[in-house]
């Protein structure tokens, strides 16, 4: 009988453990969770664009016919586009190192681009060499 009462004693206690874990741990991270969302939902968005990279390269050496090509393209910008716009309800912008260059290449254009007849000059030079003006 004493033995019984250690058993269920011991359960009982193990039981509880296992309960009140979660309180003693605290909340659940939920960045970790949201972060491989986002890092799964990037990853189907490259995957869709790298395959159709590849399918038209497939095409152009002959490999793949222009239906087959259709349609596969088709398929796949349909993943990209639900990527996509998986990270867009997830509130993820996708600027990526080229979207920052193109950024930076139309600062800088607009900076060299006279304000009074839009001809292009070189940063900073003073007039405009087109109408004089500064």
């Amino acid at each position: 009988m004493t033995y019984t009462l250690i058993v269920a004693a011991l359960a009982i206690g193990t039981l509880l453990l296992y309960v009140l874990r979660p309180l003693h741990e605290g909340p659940v991270s939920e960045t970790a969770g949201t972060e491989q969302l986002v890092d799964e939902a990037q990853e189907r968005k490259t995957a869709a664009i790298m395959a159709i990279l590849d399918i038209e390269d497939e095409n152009a050496v002959g490999k793949l016919s222009d239906g087959d090509l259709v349609a596969l393209r088709n398929q796949y910008a349909a993943e990209a586009l639900r990527a996509l716009r998986e990270l867009d309800a997830m509130g993820v912008t996708a600027v990526t190192a080229d979207d920052a260059l193109e950024q930076e290449i139309a600062r800088l254009r607009q900076e060299m681009t006279c304000r009074h007849c839009g001809a292009i000059r070189k940063a900073k030079e003073g007039p405009c060499p087109a109408c004089g003006r500064e």
